[in-house]
């Protein structure tokens, strides 16, 4: 019996972060490999259920590869628009959940 190996290509898909105002980030493309660890990490933490200071508290700091200072908030990198939307979501969530406590 012959068997006939092919070369299987393995194509990597990117992903692609879609902020809550509906602009797509391509992570492999527009990120370095420390920001894309590093919103990894984050949103492990986004989905463990973390607070929102806490969740500030964490990228907000000096020596990660994300977060310059005050001022880049303003013209923020393609990473610190994945964060502060990652916080909207959070304070999002953090509203919905405390809304619903009331309706109870």
């Amino acid at each position: 019996m012959l068997y006939e190996r092919r070369r299987i290509g393995i194509k990597i898909q990117p992903m692609i972060y879609k902020l809550l105002n509906g602009k797509g980030i391509d992570t492999g493309s527009q990120l370095s490999f420390e920001e894309r660890n590093f919103i990894q990490k984050m949103l492990i933490y986004e989905f463990l259920g973390i607070e929102v200071e806490d969740f500030r508290r964490r990228w907000r700091t000096v020596g990660n590869p994300v977060w310059q200072d005050e001022a880049s908030l303003k013209a923020p990198s393609p990473a610190m628009e994945i964060l502060l939307d990652l916080e909207k979501r959070i304070h999002l969530r953090a509203n919905f959940h405390e809304e619903a406590g009331k309706s109870e």
